[in-house]
């Protein structure tokens, strides 16, 4: 399609060096931009992914267990894992 609406990246990040992954990502945020797209983003690399997305869905066992800006995500994690290393013996 010329101007899609939605565009869908499968683990765009697989298999590249650190240079590749930033070149990468940058192209799918400023594609996205460029056409005013929505993308979906599958990818096990977290901080590529949250560096380029405006809202993240967290999937486990079919599952979705967290949802959010990146920022909101990372504080939610931080605060998680802050308490839970107030509980440990």
């Amino acid at each position: 399609a010329q101007n899609p609406q939605i565009m869908l990246f499968d683990e765009p990040f697989t298999g590249l060096d650190p240079i590749a992954m930033d070149n990468i990502a940058n192209l799918i945020r400023e594609q996205t931009d460029g056409l005013n797209a929505a993308s979906i983003v599958v990818s096990h690399d977290i901080h590529e992914t949250f560096a380029i997305c405006d809202y993240v869905y967290i999937m486990h066992q079919s599952g979705i267990v967290a949802q959010g800006s990146p920022d909101a995500l990372k504080r939610s994690v931080c605060a998680s894992l802050h308490s839970r290393a107030r509980r440990a013996p």
